[in-house]
């Protein structure tokens, strides 16, 4: 079976990590190590959504030192994270840093990025919008 076919057939982290072992153990290394690589980069993308829903959910708890905290940290790891960003923003809207709050739901609002973010999240991106416009009115109510 070839590295290609066994990834492919494997569905899970476990299952690419025991193709690995076994084909280790028959001797064919370089097979094992592409299929541990695989499982390796199936962790880190499970890693980034599990804590994008870490902060998402510590918004909705109320933590918000948690939530923006983990947010801030994928908003510089994978700048094109947009859940991330907009729980980012949610949160520092809540904290009343309405300056950042807002140039972040700009970003997620605007351009080519908010046709995509509207695309794939229609529901966020509505709240965004609305939070947005009222972070402008409390902007002009301040001036």
């Amino acid at each position: 079976m070839s590295t290609v076919q066994s990834t492919l057939q494997a569905s899970s982290v476990e299952q690419l990590r025991d193709l690995a072992m076994g084909a280790a153990a028959q001797g064919r290394h370089d097979e094992a190590r592409s299929l541990l690589e695989s499982a390796l980069a199936k962790l880190a993308a499970l890693k980034l959504e599990m804590l994008s829903d870490m902060a998402a959910i510590a918004l909705r708890a109320g933590d918000l030192v948690q939530s923006i905290g983990i947010a801030r940290h994928l908003v510089t790891t994978v700048p094109g994270d947009d859940a991330a960003r907009y729980t980012l923003a949610m949160g520092l809207a809540a904290i009343g840093s309405h300056g950042e709050a807002l140039e972040l739901l700009d970003t997620l609002n605007q351009g080519e990025r908010g046709k995509r973010f509207h695309a794939a999240m229609p529901e966020l991106a509505a709240i965004a919008a609305t939070e947005a416009a009222g972070l402008r009115s409390l902007r002009m109510a301040a001036a």
